[in-house]
């Protein structure tokens, strides 16, 4: 806010609710959102510098007994947490504090009709101590500038390892962050006890509330190849493309859809094929992958059309999905569906034995010949995609249970 301004912020912010994340189920609110105000005694007005706050963790007997109830030893020396204390922030900027501010105010200063949904969104550097100890921070994301260093991806911090759930105890959390005075921007706090949800009862309850069905399915089809415009076909290639369009060119509408049968994100065959209901493409991809990869840096957005695709918003195509399960899919990677929205399995993926033998042979008497190629630079590595790393960060236990 302007340094200017003739209002009186409260701390506590009852009307601010955070966005609903399909990882977490909210079952109480241990601190309600506070705003992050440094101390009137260490400010510097129009400057950025790093500052401390220090707040109780509230003690309550049924939260403490809620996470020990759904607390389990793993195999493998780790703690699994079914319930679990988070952390979340989001920005307090102008916009908000205009809607919150509103009149009229009640006795603690803020309009309790004004209900506002915020979305997570970490402050810059952000740094946090549970009882003198650091959690799992999410990663940091790369910037070139040198103002959005220390920007972390924004999603819930659970600090449930780090409490001492001892009646005598006082568990204490310290949040150190980047303040800048002059971009009226501030950030709130909130504790929550939340209950986490696997990636694995994701897909479950996908697979079981949200499938389209065969007639819906069929008619995506229809409708999409009803929806096409006509193209020419060109002479330099037997398959139909997009042309520049004369008067006295023949017109040939597109009769055909091939979807294919890898995900887009994993490069691997679709175990649970999803899209958004807001997409108009029958491409498919792998709920699985897509959790996975949301769940470490959510941004929920279609990797074939990078359309918006919330999880509330993803549904199962039960015809893709009968698909991949037919016999005669299991050597393909595409399937083409026709005008009736039937289906048939593409060009089946060539494994000629006799080919490979006689192509490894003449592969390894030429290896013999050529200088060994020098490895990939760094930059060529950077180039690569794929999601091993994001399933060698993320455990098997995370998924399934």
């Amino acid at each position: 806010m302007p340094a200017n301004a003739n209002v009186v912020v409260p701390q506590v912010f009852s009307a601010l609710e955070f966005n609903s994340t399909p990882f977490y189920v909210l079952v109480e609110t241990l601190v309600k959102p506070t705003i992050l105000i440094p101390h009137i005694g260490n400010f510097l007005p129009d400057a950025r510098k790093m500052y401390s706050q220090t707040y109780p963790i509230p003690y309550q007997t049924d939260v403490f007994e809620t996470i020990a109830y759904h607390t389990k030893n793993l195999p493998n020396m780790q703690t699994y947490f079914g319930v679990e204390v988070v952390l979340r922030f989001a920005k307090f900027d102008q916009e908000v504090a205009k809607k919150v501010l509103k009149p009229p105010l009640n006795h603690d200063g803020y309009n309790e009709s004004a209900l506002l949904e915020v979305e997570d969104a970490l402050p810059t550097h952000l740094t946090i101590e549970i009882n003198g100890r650091s959690p799992k921070m999410p990663h940091i994301l790369p910037s070139s500038k040198p103002t959005l260093d220390g920007r972390r991806n924004p999603r819930p911090i659970s600090v449930t390892s780090l409490l001492k759930l001892a009646r005598n105890f006082k568990n204490t959390v310290k949040i150190s962050w980047m303040h800048d005075y002059s971009s009226y921007v501030y950030h709130i706090m909130g504790i929550y006890l939340m209950q986490k949800r696997s990636v694995s009862e994701l897909c479950n309850s996908l697979s079981q509330t949200s499938v389209l069905s065969l007639e819906e399915c069929k008619k995506a089809v229809t409708d999409k190849l009803a929806s096409k415009k006509p193209v020419q076909k060109c002479d330099e290639s037997p398959e139909l493309q997009i042309c520049e369009l004369q008067a006295d060119d023949d017109l040939i509408l597109p009769t055909t859809i091939s979807v294919q049968l890898v995900c887009p994100l994993s490069k691997s065959r679709i175990s649970l094929p999803v899209r958004a209901s807001t997409c108009s493409h029958i491409q498919c991809f792998d709920a699985t992958s897509y959790l996975l990869l949301n769940s470490n840096k959510p941004t929920w957005l279609c990797p074939v059309c990078d359309g918006p695709a919330p999880y509330s918003l993803l549904l199962v195509d039960q015809v893709i999905m009968d698909a991949l399960k037919q016999e005669s899919t299991s050597n393909t990677d595409t399937i083409i569906f026709n005008q009736n929205g039937e289906w048939t399995p593409g060009e089946p993926n060539i494994t000629d034995v006799d080919t490979d033998e006689e192509t490894l042979d003449i592969a390894t008497s030429q290896s013999r010949k050529r200088p060994v190629s020098p490895p990939l630079d760094s930059s060529s590595k950077r180039g690569l995609f794929s999601l091993h790393n994001l399933y060698s960060s993320v455990s098997r236990d995370d998924i399934n249970r």
